[in-house]
């Protein structure tokens, strides 16, 4: 199961959309998870990495996708695994608790 979380704008008060994980994470180390939506979640046939997902979602768009390129500051869940975008490459990440996944 492939997950994408995007930074929902109108919760972003400290402007850390578009930002390093660095800048993102809580005093914790945690991704403040209340900032955040999921936009799509779906399943692959084939393995796939989240350079994958980042390509299929910049420059071949399901139909159905309604979130922003994929892009710095939004995480990619493999099998439950969150992985944060950033400038370059990705970093695994943990999450605050949960209350809107």
């Amino acid at each position: 199961k492939i997950e994408i979380y995007q930074i929902e704008d109108t919760l972003d008060n400290a402007s850390v959309i578009f930002r390093p994980s660095e800048r993102v994470k809580n005093e914790e180390g945690r991704l403040p998870s209340r900032l955040y939506q999921k936009v799509y979640e779906f399943e692959s046939t084939a393995p796939m990495d989240c350079e994958d997902v980042f390509v299929i979602f910049n420059l071949d768009r399901p139909a159905d996708y309604s979130g922003r390129s994929v892009s710095t500051s939004d995480v990619v869940a493999l099998d439950g695994v969150p992985f944060f975008c950033e400038p370059v490459g990705w970093t695994i990440v943990e999450w605050e608790e949960r209350n809107n996944a």
